[in-house]
């Protein structure tokens, strides 16, 4: 059996370091969560190509994240996609923005670093603007597909350089599917 595999998504002002996203990608399914004061979101992509979604309420004084996903919340299940076995295309797994204003890190819960295979940190001090953004997208890609990953990131800088940001891709190849985690926001 692989070995399980971390990549993480936080963010810092420079003082505090907050937990954006997550993604775990196991040998039986895919799990990703978004971490937000307003919303958590969980979502699971299974061997069989069914995904799982469930959405709870505030999580702002939750120490413990993954805990809110044992509660009440709503959840739905659907058949999505081919099986992790034989999985090809592209899926989009992940997106969404976050407003990385100084005021944005309070409430949030503090980011401890620890042992991860891939860590992206993303500064809010070199987003500009008056409310400073930052959207993902996060895909899962078809291993040895590196057609369908440019076509991906060609798509989102298309969409992103038209709006006038900048887009940034990271490529994760030693995941199985590949990762690709596409950011975007302003900069002076």
């Amino acid at each position: 059996m692989a070995r399980e595999k971390h990549l993480e998504l936080v963010a810092t002002d420079g003082v505090r370091a907050v937990r954006l996203i997550w993604l775990r990608i196991k040998s039986d399914r895919i799990l990703g969560s978004i971490h937000h004061p307003s919303i958590a979101m969980h979502r699971s992509y299974h061997r069989d190509g069914t995904e799982h979604l469930r959405a709870d309420g505030p999580m702002e004084r939750v120490r413990d994240a993954e805990k809110i996903f044992k509660e009440k919340g709503y959840s739905r299940d659907v058949h999505s996609g081919p099986a992790l076995d034989s999985f090809t295309g592209y899926f989009s797994f992940l997106a969404g923005g976050f407003r990385l204003d100084p005021d944005c890190f309070e409430g949030r819960v503090e980011y401890k670093f620890k042992k991860t295979d891939r860590l992206l940190v993303v500064d809010s001090r070199t987003i500009s603007g008056e409310q400073r953004w930052v959207n993902f997208y996060l895909d899962l890609v078809e291993v040895g597909s590196y057609q369908i990953l440019i076509e991906r990131m060609t798509e989102y800088q298309r969409i992103f350089t038209d709006d006038g940001r900048i887009c940034e891709h990271h490529c994760y190849l030693e995941f199985g599917p590949w990762v690709l985690v596409s950011l975007a926001y302003s900069s002076s």
